[in-house]
This record gives structure tokens, sequence and C-alpha cells, in this order.
């Protein structure tokens, strides 16, 4: 189990150099709060632990600045960084308090509390543990593999007359890209600009990672636990499926909230909008998006992995662990097996007119779900019976902030 460190800095008097000893009781309450509301993957760095490392790095222990925090905090290795400041005005009984908690990774302020008290020791001990209760770790309790695409060049979506047929045996994928055929649904062909990179998971979200990540939560919601084990089979590792297209935009919420990360969809009961397209945070890939991705750096004419080496030779309904295979030569694996795939985009025939980041249809009734050169559709509201679906993450980019299309 991975420890998760929390640093709380001495508190500090802004106006009044004549408390002390108030202080140092605070900072200690502040500290037995804590360790006794987080659970015990959490550890609270001592007063001396931090002193020393300032020592060591030279670095300030007197901040009240958020950004100078977040660097005390990640100078001397803390997940969590909690400061509070004092002040005393003249001539009454009470106190001015704010508590500051940030986390060092995302820089993201998790929570602020500002209170006026007869009692500072007592109003400290109620509001930190109401702060650790109710904030989420951000940091690495379900870190996603992802792997940068930097697109530098147009692709052709949908494949040409000649390979535009079905398969006798569709789910036997053991040909070379060259010898592939598509579904009969992937034309015409057009061509696709992407203007922006991104961040896409290696591989479809493991069950292990949707448990994790729905555990923390900071509301209780609709989302549910994944059984991880079936008799003596360890789940773990298996692509997160049989959910509705709807609890995936859900989850893409959750875990962008819990990364610190601005959330992409708006969602007013089963209505889900792409309303923030400067999103920093976590959302479905457009089919645009995941068939650049899977086709690799060489743009192969089809999302395609390889041969035997690289594909499993068996059903989409059935699944297995993930990246059992290898991949393509930017590292997604499962391309055309372990699950289909759901995407942002409403599903919808394709066209033959030139695209620029395309998003989809603005509305539909069934989703696009992908696998490998296959295209199919699901209802978006409903949860997958007769198909294994499951799906990747996709966030733009540090250097790069996806535009309106």
């Amino acid at each position: 189990m991975d420890t998760h460190w929390v640093a709380i800095l001495e508190f500090q008097a802004l106006n009044d150099d004549g408390h002390d000893i108030l202080l140092r009781q605070l900072s200690n309450q502040a500290r037995e709060s804590a360790l006794q509301t987080l659970p015990r993957e959490y550890s609270i760095l001592t007063k001396d632990n931090m002193l020393q490392v300032m020592t060591d790095n030279d670095t300030n222990l007197t901040c009240f600045e958020g950004s100078c925090i977040i660097d005390v905090g990640r100078s001397i290795g803390a997940d969590w960084v909690l400061s509070g400041e004092i002040i005393a005005p003249p001539s009454t009984d009470s106190f001015h308090l704010t508590l500051q908690l940030y986390d060092t990774h995302s820089a993201a302020l998790l929570d602020m509390r500002t209170l006026t008290t007869t009692d500072p020791l007592k109003a400290v001990q109620q509001t930190v543990v109401e702060m650790f209760s109710q904030s989420q770790p951000t940091t690495s309790f379900t870190d996603l593999d992802v792997i940068e695409v930097h697109p530098s060049s147009p692709m052709t979506l949908g494949c040409s007359p000649q390979k535009t047929k079905q398969l006798l045996q569709p789910y036997l994928p053991v040909f070379a890209p060259d010898q592939i055929h598509c579904t009969d649904n992937t034309s015409p062909q057009s061509l696709v600009t992407i203007t922006h990179s991104f961040q896409l998971t290696k591989h479809p979200i493991t069950i292990a990672e949707w448990n994790a990540t729905i555990a923390k939560q900071q509301e209780q919601g609709d989302l549910q636990p994944i059984k991880q084990q079936h008799y003596a089979t360890d789940l773990s590792d298996y692509p997160a499926t049989d959910l509705s297209w709807l609890s995936v935009a859900h989850f893409a919420n959750v875990r962008s909230q819990l990364d610190g990360l601005s959330v992409c969809y708006t969602i007013e009961g089963q209505s889900v909008s792409w309303s923030n397209k400067d999103c920093t945070g976590w959302r479905l890939p457009t089919e645009a998006e995941w068939e650049y991705a899977m086709r690799g750096s060489a743009l192969h004419a089809v999302a395609w992995t390889g041969s035997m080496g690289h594909a499993w030779n068996i059903p989409v309904t059935k699944a297995g662990p993930v990246c059992q295979k290898l991949g393509n030569d930017l590292g997604f694996c499962d391309i055309t097996d372990n699950s289909w795939e759901w995407v942002w985009d409403w599903y919808a025939p394709y066209t033959s007119s030139s695209k620029v980041n395309p998003i989809g249809p603005k509305q539909g009734s069934h989703k696009t779900i992908r696998n490998g050169r296959h295209r199919q559709s699901y209802a978006a509201n409903l949860q997958p019976a007769a198909q294994t679906i499951g799906f990747r993450l996709l966030r733009a980019s540090d250097e790069t902030s996806q535009s309106s299309k």
C-alpha cells in the first residue's frame, strides 16, 4: 500500500507576535486531528521532519501565499499541505482563522475555511476533521498510464472501396494491416485534421482503476464498483466493461475532480453536454482522436496492431487482462480485441467532406463504439448486455488546450 504524506505547516500570526504558545498548540492540534481522521495509508510529517528537510533545502518555513505553500509542500515530499493563519484583532477575544489545504501534485486548492471563534483550538480540531473528511486524494491512488499523441499530418478516415467489405470471420484478426478489410459502415473516406496534442490511456480503463476511483468520489453517486474476483480469477487488470456511455461520462468527471482538473462535461439526468471545450480534465476521445492514436505513427490504413503476436484470436464478447499482447508503434494495446470502446461521438454514417477536429453530430440516439477496423453503435443510456464495451480516457496535453470546435 502506497503511503501518502501530509504536511501541516506551523500556524502563523499575521498581525501579532505574542501568540507563540497558541500557534504551537494550533499546529499540534491540526496534526492530531488529521492523524485521527485520515485512513492508515496517510502519514503526517512531524515538525522535526519538516524543519530538517527545510533546513537542508534552505526553504523558508514562513509562507503565506498559496503558490509558496505548494512549493514548501513539494520541497519536503508531501502530497498534501495544510497551512493555517490567525489574526487577533485588538480589544477583542475573537480570533480570525484561515485554513488552506492544497494538493502538491496538481497545485489544486482542495479546501479553504475562514472562521471567527473565541476558542481557536476547538475550532481547528473540528475544521481539520471536516476538511480531511470531505477532501479527496488527488495523488497517485490510481495513476493512469497515458501516452502522448502529437498529430503532425492529416489522416484519411474511413476505408477505401477496395477494403470496405465484411470479413467472413470478422473476429479473427490475424492478418497484416495491408491485408485487413473494413466493415461496411466505414466509408466513404474523408480527410481529417487534428490540431491539438493529447494524452490517451494506453489501454482501456481497468476494473481496478474504476473501483479505486469511484471509491474516492466526493459524493455518493450512481457509479457502482465492479466485481474484481470471479472464483479464483483476479479480474483487477481486466477492462471495466458492461458500462453505459452515461456512466462512463460521469466517471470522466469524477476522475477529473479527484485529479484537481476542470471537468469537461455538464451532466443533467441523462443529458450530457461537452460544455467546457477548454477543460484540463478527462473525457472520452472523439472517434477521430481514437482512430488517429490507434493507427500509430505510420497512420496505417486501419486501426490495427499487427499479427497474432499483437492481437487476441478471440471475439470481443470476451475479455482478458489488458496489454497481454504487443501494442502498436505508439504503445497503445488492445486495439482490435478485449473490448469494444465508447467514444464521444453520436453515431452517424461517414461523409466525404474534409474535417478539422470533428466531434460528430450534435445529437442522436446511439453512441459510436469502436474496435480496430470495426465500428458499431449502442444506446447511450443503456447498460450493454450482449456486448463487452469498455473505454479509454483522454485529456489535453499540458502544453496545449483544445479550442472550441
